[in-house]
């Protein structure tokens, strides 16, 4: 195969630090894309001038601040080829991606999105720590529309999933009024028009750091509630029981009152807690550090 049909794009604000090893990654494909757009969403920064070594090999777009988004929605609309992969500024690519994603769309061809499980890799003061992959339970992505019911299950981030282009079209690409969870709120949308294909191999690689969007947990849980309350109604139609929706719901608030107690946000924590208990009494995931809470453990001591 002489390529494939797939724009790559890249959204950076200020990612002086590391965009170009997230082009490079891009680049450095066994199966090179079509090609590869960076979006510079406003950066005060190196951003625009450390790309220049790429010359015409990709395609920049500068635009005013607009958000993580809108960004993305300004390369998908000035992208040409027949898919779309996403990659984050600070995330990187194994050099077989999209081959590998290639080839599962040639054995899958009613697939709309394609992801894979992810290397987690650390940065900075945390640079010693050792990789991990996370991973799907299962293959099977057959009811992956009803997982999204309470979390994102698509993995990878915005750096993860090759998604074909007119499907995401017609589904109204990302919302610009979401600051985190906008990859969640999309995914949801396509999962009701198109198959989905989870490929085993470790292809994207996310980089763990302090300037991580992922660390501002109460803008997570102000959108994660938001996208919970715009699909809702929908879910409800579909069939899905007020039980398994309080259920779904109350994990929202359980996984952020987790991430609360492990930063040391006891009040935050007690909070987000309480309200997935009352939702769900027997959400274990909420039990467990409600009761250290109650006994004034630390998040690795034992209960």
């Amino acid at each position: 195969m002489d390529g494939f049909d797939v724009s790559v794009v890249i959204p950076a604000y200020n990612a002086e630090a590391y965009v170009t090893e997230a082009v490079g990654s891009a680049l450095s494909q066994t199966l090179p894309p079509r090609e590869v757009i960076v979006v510079d969403d406003g950066s005060t920064d190196g951003t625009r001038e450390s790309l220049e070594q790429f010359g015409a090999r990709i395609r920049i777009i500068g635009k005013p601040n607009g958000g993580l988004s809108a960004a993305r929605n300004t390369g998908i609309r000035a992208s040409t080829g027949q898919w779309i992969a996403f990659l984050d500024a600070d995330d990187l690519w194994s050099p077989r991606k999209l081959d590998v994603v290639s080839r599962a769309l040639q054995a899958n061809a009613g697939a709309g999105l394609v992801f894979s499980a992810v290397r987690y890799f650390w940065d900075g003061a945390d640079s010693g720590k050792e990789d991990y992959v996370r991973r799907r339970e299962s293959p099977d992505c057959q009811g992956i529309r009803f997982e999204l019911m309470a979390r994102n299950v698509v993995l990878g981030g915005g750096s993860g999933p090759v998604v074909r282009r007119e499907a995401l079209l017609q589904v109204g690409l990302f919302d610009e009024a979401l600051t985190s969870a906008e990859d969640w709120d999309a995914w949801i949308r396509l999962a009701w028009q198109c198959e989905f294909v989870y490929v085993e191999e470790p292809l994207t690689y996310r980089r763990e750091h302090a300037l991580s969007m992922s660390r501002n947990i109460s803008r997570m849980l102000e959108n994660d509630l938001r996208v919970f309350g715009k699909y809702e109604a929908m879910y409800r139609a579909s069939g899905i029981g007020s039980y398994r929706l309080r259920r779904a719901k109350a994990a929202v608030y359980s996984r952020s009152g987790v991430m609360y107690f492990c930063s040391g946000q006891t009040c935050k924590a007690r909070a987000a807690l309480t309200a997935a208990l009352r939702l769900d009494p027997l959400n274990v995931q909420a039990l467990v550090p409600m009761a250290k809470l109650l006994l004034g453990l630390r998040p690795w001591e034992a209960h």
